[in-house]
């Protein structure tokens, strides 16, 4: 039995280690399409939900 809990052990390990990665690559594809609908805001002129001040436009 001990190395069937071993190689369970082992495989719940990896499985932990996938999910993480997935998490952290979805954050990083999610950042990069921000910055990329940033840069293209601004190559454009154009305003978008996506900008920092978020005061209505007669107080800035």
């Amino acid at each position: 039995m001990g190395l069937f809990d071993r190689l369970g052990d082992r495989l719940r390990d990896l499985k932990d280690d996938y999910d993480i990665r997935k998490v952290e690559e979805a954050a990083i594809l999610e950042e990069e399409h921000k910055l990329i609908r940033d840069y293209n805001l601004k190559r454009t002129g154009q305003i978008g939900r996506y900008l920092v001040d978020d005061r209505p436009r007669h107080q800035r």
